[in-house]
């Protein structure tokens, strides 16, 4: 009886015990599967139902994720997801205080001899032909581009993190600008608008864009490479192997540190070749820029009690100011006055009015730079927002691209520097006085600054 009890016993089980027979078990896991775990409203479920229903509802989330997210999963791909769900090849990025930059390089170097030894490297796809260039005649990564060291650049115009790297990508270009290293932006519309070569080449001129560009509307690379976020970069190998792929806003360093070590390691192995790049800079091929007094002007700033207009004249890193003609209705303002800048002469750099009557400009040099003082000595860098104070006559701006805010005292006709110091900060409590605190991204926090 004990045997059999203890037989009864171990048939219960789901699972197979040793003196349980295969049919035994089949109709046990039939009896366990099948067996009775809810009742709802006089409904009984198996565990069978479960299962069944659990699986049903896992799919049905999983439709409707990608019903509402399509249009972001178009921009997804087989190998994004890849490199999403186990990473993509890249050194470690991570920076002990120790360290020195040296020692970081000669570990990039490291990495970069272990990928060739190992020659597992992705190479990177030729660009497809018959694709839009800006700046350059169209390129041929095997061809053009073979002997270089390569950052592609994924970006789209519409993307304010995409224009926050673009110092960066500058900063490198004049860094290396005697060595076999080029950028190439490849431009991945996010939107069907931004596929258009036009829209792209003003985003170029506007941003200052001196490095070749190419429309890749239907996102070939992108995918190809497993991209999944804007802006990314894929450092690119003189030989066409991706060295490593990264992405996001702050990673001058880390991409100054891999070109370097780039560079060393393939000069090392005589696979450099020095011969540059031709490029055809859209800014030097549009009659509008040789023509316009104005080159992409920001922001307007009226002064109603003396018929003054400001202007930042952003691109020529300069403030302008018209003197209105006072008859003039104040609701028709702009029109007409748009239509003379139009057509004001440059050659001397003299802002006038329809009449010809010169009145002034702040940075008269165009040269981008942070220096305070009178109105000739004094440098803007893409200067944009401005706000008058009649009763002080002072003209408060937002400098962009130096992360400053400036002010223009027409008194005394002198400009300063009243918070920022020309380098974007990362600090985002703030509390410092003045030039001492650097701004977090393009935005300013102003304390005890009484315009009127």
């Amino acid at each position: 009886m004990v045997a059999d009890k203890g037989v009864q016993g171990r048939q219960s089980l789901p699972y197979p015990a040793e003196n349980v027979s295969e049919s035994s078990w089949t109709s046990n896991n039939k009896q366990f599967t099948n067996g009775a775990v809810f009742s709802i409203g006089g409904f009984q479920g198996s565990r069978r139902d479960v299962l069944k229903f659990g699986s049903l509802g896992v799919a049905l989330s999983c439709v409707y994720f990608a019903v509402s997210n399509w249009k972001a999963m178009q921009y997804a791909s087989p190998k994004a997801i890849w490199n999403s769900l186990f990473g993509v090849g890249s050194p470690s990025f991570k920076q002990n205080q120790e360290e020195s930059r040296s020692g970081r390089i000669e570990q990039f170097t490291k990495y970069i001899s272990d990928l060739e030894s190992r020659n597992n490297a992705t190479m990177v796809p030729e660009f497809p032909s018959k694709l839009d260039w800006l700046n350059s005649a169209p390129l041929q990564l095997h061809r053009d581009l073979k002997g270089k060291v390569v950052i592609l650049d994924f970006w789209t115009y519409c993307c304010i993190n995409c224009m926050h790297v673009l110092p960066d990508l500058e900063f490198l270009e004049k860094k290396y600008k005697d060595m076999p290293f080029v950028v190439v932006g490849v431009h991945s519309a996010k939107f069907d608008n931004e596929k258009d070569s036009e829209a792209i080449r003003n985003a170029v001129l506007r941003y200052g864009i001196n490095h070749p560009v190419v429309n890749d509307g239907d996102m070939n690379l992108w995918r190809e490479l497993g991209v999944n976020s804007w802006p990314s970069f894929a450092v690119v190998a003189p030989n066409g192997k991706l060295i490593a792929q990264l992405s996001g806003e702050g990673r001058r360093k880390d991409l100054d540190d891999l070109v370097e070590a780039a560079l060393l390691y393939y000069g090392r192995k005589k696979m450099l070749d020095r011969t540059p790049i031709p490029l055809t800079l859209e800014k030097n091929n549009d009659p509008r820029l040789l023509t316009s007094p104005l080159k992409f002007p920001g922001k307007l700033a009226a002064d109603v009690a003396n018929n003054r207009l400001f202007i930042s004249d952003s691109n020529h890193n300069r403030i302008v100011g018209l003197l209105t003609p006072p008859t003039l209705p104040s609701c028709n303002l702009y029109l007409p006055l748009l239509e003379t800048l139009r057509h004001m002469p440059v050659s001397d750099q003299v802002v006038t009015d329809l009449e010809g009557n010169f009145l002034l400009q702040i940075g008269s040099t165009g040269e981008d730079g942070l220096r305070d003082g009178n109105f000739d000595e004094a440098t803007f860098n893409r200067p944009q927002g401005l706000a008058y104070n009649t009763r002080k006559n002072l003209l408060y701006v937002a400098d962009t691209e130096n992360h400053a805010l400036r002010v223009i005292d027409f008194v005394n006709e002198n400009v300063e520097t009243l918070a920022g110091n020309g380098t974007k900060g990362s600090d985002y409590k703030g509390g410092r006085n003045g030039t001492a605190q650097a701004s977090s991204e393009d935005f300013l926090t102003l304390k005890r600054i009484k315009l009127e």
